[in-house]
């Protein structure tokens, strides 16, 4: 089996799990990166979707470094509890499912444009480059998008704010960094 990234690497059969999973939290992001890209939200909304997507980054980067053989093994615990965070949000937002039958239930509506888009890499950016302005958010957030120093600035208020944890706020700021 090939890396899930695309890079070409056979994946030893010990990270068979990691690979399969990593293709799951991949599509995940993909759709929330979508949809805080393409959806107007309110200053609550918009935090809760930046941390879920933090979070979910994270994991895809850990995953990612183990089928590389970066890191030794990885445990797929923490990323099954964002995935079931993860469903459980977008189950409640029609504008991100669609009927999966019956039996199935909803399942994430994503096209073969978003596809197109993706991003194996870096999957919480496959739609923007960097986060969009809340709906009714205080003059001057999202105003600093083109400026890394701008956005920088911003992660660290909402970090004195405690709206980031000091995890949340060193992923925001390497994601940042490049």
């Amino acid at each position: 089996m090939e890396c899930y990234c695309g890079c070409g690497r056979r994946v030893p059969r010990r990270l068979t799990d990691a690979n399969l999973r990593i293709g799951e939290v991949t599509l995940e992001l993909l759709a929330w990166d979508k949809r805080r890209s393409t959806e107007p939200m309110q200053p609550e909304d918009f935090v809760a979707t930046e941390r879920l997507i933090d979070r979910g980054a994270s994991s895809h980067r850990r995953l990612l470094a183990a089928l590389h053989e970066e890191i030794d093994g990885v445990s797929l615990e923490d990323s099954a509890e964002w995935l079931v965070e993860s469903r459980a949000a977008w189950r409640r937002r029609d504008e991100m499912t669609e009927g999966g039958g019956f039996l199935r239930g909803p399942k994430l509506r994503l096209t073969k444009e978003d596809f197109a888009r993706l991003d194996r890499i870096h999957p919480e950016l496959s739609f923007s480059a960097s986060p969009p302005t809340p709906v009714g958010a205080p003059a001057g957030v999202g105003d600093d998008a083109a400026d890394p120093a701008g956005q920088l600035q911003r992660l660290r208020s909402l970090r004195a704010e405690g709206i980031l944890t000091e995890e949340e706020f060193r992923a925001a700021e390497s994601r940042l960094r490049g």
